[in-house]
């Protein structure tokens, strides 16, 4: 019986994966089968690249001779987008078909993503229909998929991303502190190492732990102690994961303070984030 119930949730996982992905692939079909780059739309402030060159410039090495300036910042975006860049070289696509890959992979996680998490709450106060809770579940990522700032809106690269995994960031918390185990922990931390891609997602992603530390507490009846161990436990393996910008950071800062607080709080810097708040969409 046992056997059967988990055969039963594989194929329904199965079933649900092929299925956001074949909607991902039917709403990005024009994209992805033009040639031309003035056929495609970008938000944020990622204009169209002419080539892959170009593109992985914006990201490496750490000095643009693009746009004369550093790219140390581009650091936290590499475990997001350096896999995609790698997929276009070895592949020789163009830079902008990379990019609709992308929507496909970010569009299809988010459905999948957020099935997943729902089906995970079901399950731990019904226990007897799959099909209801498949079914639900499926509906929720439907709802996820296309919502409007989704669907519509984020058109910018690691916006649609950090949208995309937030299900799993959820998912992977959560488990993590019912069953904390050093491969649930490790997970945990390579979600919030993703979410780190930008300043303000690593605040949401820690913000979504102390949430799913909060419920865990609630709903799972765990001790407080055991919830603050598992929850400094991530942190500390995030922190040795992100080591590889961190380091480099606190290195620039001490040497020029470019990307410091120093900067931050320049006016060039505030003209430039008024610049992309004005820009239209």
């Amino acid at each position: 019986m046992l056997n059967k119930t988990l055969n039963t949730r594989r194929i329904h996982h199965v079933m649900a994966l092929f299925l956001y992905f074949a909607i991902s692939i039917f709403i990005f079909r024009g994209p992805l089968l033009q040639n031309d780059p003035s056929y495609f739309s970008l938000a944020g402030d990622l204009a169209v690249p002419i080539s892959l060159h170009n593109l992985i410039q914006d990201y490496y090495p750490t000095w643009s001779d693009q746009f004369s300036k550093s790219n140390l910042m581009m650091i936290t975006r590499y475990p997001v987008i350096l896999p995609f860049l790698f997929l276009g070289k070895i592949l020789n696509l163009h830079p902008m078909l990379t990019i609709e890959i992308f929507w496909v992979v970010t569009g299809t996680s988010a459905g999948f993503f957020s099935y997943l998490l729902l089906y995970y709450l079901i399950e731990k106060d019904y226990h007897e229909n799959d099909n209801l809770k498949f079914i639900v579940s499926l509906i929720s990522g439907f709802f996820f998929l296309f919502n409007p700032h989704f669907a519509f809106k984020s058109r910018h690269m690691l916006l649609r991303f950090i949208h995309a995994i937030t299900p799993l960031a959820f998912l992977s918390f959560l488990k993590t502190f019912e069953n904390k185990n050093i491969k649930n922990a490790f997970i945990a931390a390579i979600v919030l190492l993703l979410y780190s891609a930008t300043g303000r997602s690593i605040v949401h992603g820690i913000l979504i732990i102390t949430i799913c530390a909060g419920y865990a507490v609630i709903k799972f009846k765990l001790s407080i102690r055991r919830v603050i161990n598992t929850y400094v436990i991530i942190i500390i393996l995030f922190l040795l994961l992100s080591s590889f910008y961190i380091f480099p950071y606190l290195y620039s800062l001490k040497e020029s303070g470019y990307i410091g607080p120093s900067y931050v709080f320049s006016e060039n810097y505030f003209l430039g984030r008024t610049k992309l708040l004005t820009y239209p969409n």
